[in-house]
């Protein structure tokens, strides 16, 4: 008799992804029509692990082509609900060193994703808001001159503020977020190692963005510029198998440019 087993991965995917369809129906279920929200994007992303006086260990920089998509409900005329779901995936540079401290260049395969629900209260050309947001991160470094591939899956939750205020028809918007319940599980299984969990720190995140219109009439095309930095202090060394493992302080900036169409679901 074979017994199923599922990875307490899949499952948390999957209570995410029903998480995600809950709202939505939510979203559908009330009298006011949604507003619907596609966002096809592209980032250039800037992450460096640090050493504990502050040398760079690696870094990791390229283009991450992503997209986003979105429903938002007015419960009035001020108060608006939303959910959020956001996917990027490309290969990028990794610039470290081994061990041995010669250099090592390689290519980075990653994975970007992220499920967000908030609130926002309007005012007269501004306002302020709240989200929860789960995030995660593959990081796959791929093999080269016989190194073995390293792979890392973190992930984590953030919960934030933001303020965003208008000038003429276009809008500008400030978020604060506070990263915690942070996890880091580093697969060591091409070196015999299996799969090892490693400790994060709370961590903090901000972003600023800006949006303009192109068109007045539905559907609605925007433009819009973000800039994001995450940033995790040192974690505590977790010792498996006999060898010890740091996440070390980390910093990541993202870049992104991107276009939004709005649509009405009526």
């Amino acid at each position: 008799m074979k017994t199923l087993i599922i990875s307490k991965k899949t499952v948390a995917i999957l209570s995410r992804l029903f998480f995600f369809i809950f709202l939505a129906c939510f979203s559908f279920s009330v009298k006011a029509a949604p507003t619907f929200h596609f966002s096809p994007s592209i980032d250039y992303v800037f992450y460096r692990e640090l050493s504990e006086t502050g040398e760079t260990l690696n870094t990791e920089t390229g283009y991450l082509p992503g997209f986003e998509l979105s429903i938002n409900h007015y419960m009035s005329e001020q108060i608006s609900f939303y959910v959020q779901g956001y996917y990027g995936s490309s290969s990028i540079q990794y610039e470290g060193q081994l061990q041995s401290g010669l250099p090592y260049d390689t290519d980075s395969k990653m994975t970007k994703s992220s499920y967000r629900f908030g609130g926002n209260y309007l005012g007269i050309k501004k306002g302020i808001g709240f989200f929860l947001e789960h995030n995660e991160w593959d990081r796959h470094i791929q093999s080269r001159d016989n190194i073995p591939t390293l792979s890392e899956y973190y992930s984590w939750d953030s919960i934030g503020v933001n303020y965003f205020m208008s000038f003429g028809d276009r809008q500008f918007n400030i978020e604060l977020a506070r990263l915690w319940n942070a996890g880091l599980s580093v697969d060591l299984s091409e070196q015999g190692y299996g799969v090892i969990p490693v400790s994060m720190p709370n961590g903090v995140s901000a972003k600023v963005s800006a949006e303009q219109p192109l068109s007045d009439s539905y559907p609605r095309w925007k433009f819009g510029v973000q800039i994001e930095m995450d940033y995790f202090p040192r974690g505590e060394t977790v010792y498996s198998q006999g060898i010890g493992l740091t996440e070390p302080e980390n910093i990541s900036l993202q870049f992104r440019l991107y276009l939004s169409r709005s649509l009405n679901i009526n």
